[in-house]
């Protein structure tokens, strides 16, 4: 029997709306309960604040089952059922109970922040980048670790949530240089067979096995910068040479763990490799090492898969990018 959830009372996510958020995402906010701190408030943007704490008090909690077996993915717990508070074109939740998850997200311009200079975007971009390649601060057994989550999240039928696009979705992966550990957050069922083939792609994959858990889409998830100064971050050769560093690392986890970017969401993984690293301004020796061991990595999934999973509610939705 599954381990009935102390969920916290509607009066302590009102007192949570009045604390400054903990993230600012682009589908929502999410608030720290300070009285429950396993746990988070996620809020969508969609909601204004006026007359929120009286629709959450006129609420109900809808307890969500416990499907990755004590892990910690930051996933919904319970959602508030209301009819104002629920959306009306996809039927998600505006809010969620969620767990709370270790790490910082270290995205580069955040919303709620102003927006740095490219000098300053570049600063931020090399010291996340200088962190994550320190043997010290993430030793292999780190990287390992979150190899290891991509595959029991694959038995879940679950992924994570990277793929739009570089520079889009670091805030999922949360490092933690206290815990010298990886965490995931914003987990989401895979997306079923039908709606990838009526997205009428060419290079989606219906029948894959593995979502987004996979080194490619891994990488977008590490690599920190800002989308519109790419071009002046490339040209940057501290920041391309950790970058470089970082992808062997990646590469190697990759190697050691055995998951390949076979059977993702993408049917060719090296074409969308070798535009990603073109992108990215690598030497093209480094790029033609880097592509020699993807080819070689193998797979072994040592979870059970799960035939179905249910799909726990979140606020938000996601599409595929091809590049």
């Amino acid at each position: 029997m599954p381990t009935e959830i102390d969920l916290p009372q509607k009066e302590e996510l009102i007192a949570a709306l009045a604390e400054h958020p903990l993230g600012d995402g682009t589908e929502a906010r999410v608030y720290k309960i300070h009285t429950r701190p396993q746990f988070t408030l996620r809020v969508s943007r969609d909601l204004l604040r006026k007359d929120l704490p009286q629709k959450i008090l006129e609420s109900n909690l809808v307890s969500q089952e416990d499907i990755f077996s004590d892990r910690i993915f930051g996933q919904t717990v319970a959602y508030l059922e209301h009819p104002d508070l629920i959306d009306s074109y996809s039927k998600d939740p505006l809010i969620t109970i969620n767990y709370y998850s270790r790490g910082h997200d270290y995205t580069i311009v955040k919303n709620a922040t102003e927006k740095p200079t490219e000098q300053e975007t570049l600063s931020r971009a090399i010291a996340v980048t200088k962190m994550l390649v320190d043997q010290e601060i993430f030793p292999d057994k780190a990287y390992d670790s979150l190899f290891d989550k991509l595959k029991f999240l694959s038995s879940k039928q679950y992924s994570i949530d990277v793929g739009n696009d570089l520079f889009c979705n670091t805030g999922n992966i949360l490092p933690s240089v206290q815990d010298h550990k990886f965490f995931i957050i914003d987990v989401m069922p895979f997306i079923p067979a039908e709606k990838l083939r009526l997205a009428s792609q060419p290079c989606l994959n219906p029948q894959h096995t593995k979502g987004c858990n996979s080194p490619f889409f891994l990488t977008r998830g590490l690599m920190y910068g800002y989308y519109p100064h790419q071009a002046f971050h490339s040209q940057n050769t501290e920041l391309t040479t950790l970058r470089t560093k970082l992808l062997h690392r990646i590469i190697n986890a990759a190697i050691r763990s055995q998951l390949s970017d076979q059977d993702t969401y993408l049917f060719e993984p090296m074409i969308s490799w070798q535009r990603q690293l073109i992108r990215l301004n690598l030497p093209q020796e480094d790029q033609l090492k880097l592509l020699r061991k993807i080819g070689k990595i193998k797979d072994f999934q040592p979870y059970r898969v799960a035939r179905k999973m249910p799909n726990l509610a979140r606020i938000g939705g996601w599409y595929v990018n091809q590049q």
